[in-house]
């Protein structure tokens, strides 16, 4: 039996008992750059494809978002209309309470 692959509108088929990982690869897509969804759920790369999942539905991975240090991990030296790791941007919720201080 075949499972089929759905990426940005194209379809692909590959034999069950394979990875995940294995069956992005087989396709010709990079593993990294994907999350496989299985009946409205993330599955890890290494789930192997079984029979009864007809349809895994592959999400492009995008990054990005706001230059604000919003988070106590962004790295000191980023710096944004004067604020830095240490000062939380006012919109930030992880520094509620604590007058935006990264702790």
């Amino acid at each position: 039996m075949n499972v089929k692959l759905i990426y940005r509108n194209k379809e692909y088929e590959v034999p069950a008992g394979m990875t995940v990982r294995d069956a992005i690869k087989k396709v010709g897509l990079q593993p990294e750059t994907v999350l496989a969804v299985y009946g409205g759920k993330l599955i890890t790369d290494d789930t192997i494809l079984k029979a009864e999942m007809k349809q895994i539905k592959l999400v492009a991975v995008i990054s990005g978002g706001s230059p604000l240090p919003c988070h106590p991990s962004t790295p000191a030296p980023l710096r944004f209309g004067g604020y830095s790791a240490r000062r939380a941007h006012p919109a930030c919720t992880w520094g509620a309470g604590t007058g935006g201080q990264a702790g």
